[in-house]
């Protein structure tokens, strides 16, 4: 069996993330290594535990999405980013 995709949940929301932590959890062929709600904790958690993977909410507080997806890119850590997005539709 191939090793699980590792991933590193960022969303503001909180209840958004517990949700999104729930499904990720559930499945064999994910691994969640960290998750936070600020782009500051992403940098961090990212260099820490190197994932494949992350999450990464468009609509972060401190507005550091973009920074972090400029960061990660400049790094020698090669990381497929999933952008979640803020916005609904009505």
């Amino acid at each position: 069996m191939a090793s699980p995709l590792r991933l590193v949940l960022v969303d503001h929301d909180a209840s958004s993330r517990s949700a999104l932590r729930r499904a990720l959890t559930s499945s064999p062929e994910l691994l969640l290594v960290g998750h936070c709600a600020t782009a500051t904790a992403a940098l961090a958690l990212i260099e820490q535990h190197q994932p494949n993977v992350s999450l990464l909410d468009l609509g972060l507080p401190d507005g550091g999405a973009f920074d972090v997806l400029s960061r990660v890119a400049q790094s020698a850590h090669a990381m497929a980013t999933l952008a979640l997005s803020p916005h609904t539709h009505e």
